[in-house]
C-alpha cells in the first residue's frame, strides 16, 4: 500500500513534467517559426532599404547633373546661341513679344501645383518622380496615395527647393 501510493506519486509527477515538456515544445516550435518570417521580413526591409539608397543616389546624381547643365546654360546662352538670337530679334522688331510672353505663361502653367493650381510646385513625388505638389498640399501627402500626374502609387515624397 505505501509502495503503492508513492508509485501514484511519482507517476502523477512525471505526467506533469510530461505535459510541461510538451508545453515547452509546443512554445518552442512558435518562438522558431517566429524568428523565421522575422528573419524574412528583416531581409525584406534591408532590401527595400538598399533599394530606397539606390534610387537617393541616382535621384542626387541627376539633380548635380542638371545643376552643372543650368549652370553651363546660362555660361552658353549669355551672348550667342538660340536664346541670345530670339533676344536680338525680339528687341529689334518686337514681332516675338506675344510669342514670348504666352510661352513664359505656358511654362509657368506647367509648374503649379496639379492639386489646387494655386502655388509653384515642389515636391516630388516618388517612385514616378514628377514634381506637381506646392509645399502645402505636399505637407499632407501621408495621406497622398497615388501621383496627380500619372495616378502611380506614392511611396515617398522630397521636398525640393526651387531657387534660382
Amino acid at each position: 500500500m505505501v509502495v503503492g501510493a508513492i508509485r501514484e506519486g511519482v507517476m502523477k509527477k512525471l505526467n506533469e513534467k510530461d505535459e510541461q515538456i510538451q508545453r515547452i515544445d509546443k512554445l518552442n516550435s512558435l518562438l522558431q517559426q517566429r524568428l523565421k518570417s522575422l528573419f524574412v521580413e528583416n531581409q525584406l526591409y534591408r532590401n527595400m532599404a538598399l533599394a530606397n539608397e539606390a534610387m537617393a543616389n541616382s535621384l542626387r546624381n541627376n539633380l548635380e547633373q542638371l545643376l552643372v547643365a543650368n549652370v553651363n546654360n546660362k555660361h552658353h546662352s549669355a551672348g550667342t546661341g538660340p536664346r541670345a538670337v530670339a533676344e536680338d530679334t525680339e528687341s529689334c522688331c518686337d514681332s516675338n513679344g506675344n510669342y514670348e510672353r504666352d510661352r513664359r505663361t505656358a511654362e509657368k502653367e506647367e509648374r503649379m501645383c496639379k492639386r489646387c493650381g494655386e502655388k509653384e510646385s515642389c515636391v516630388l513625388l516618388l517612385p514616378c518622380r514628377h514634381l506637381c505638389l506646392c509645399a502645402v498640399c505636399g505637407r499632407g501627402s501621408d495621406q497622398l496615395k497615388a501621383c496627380q500626374v500619372c495616378n502611380t502609387h506614392t511611396s515617398a515624397t522630397l521636398h525640393v527647393n526651387m531657387s534660382s
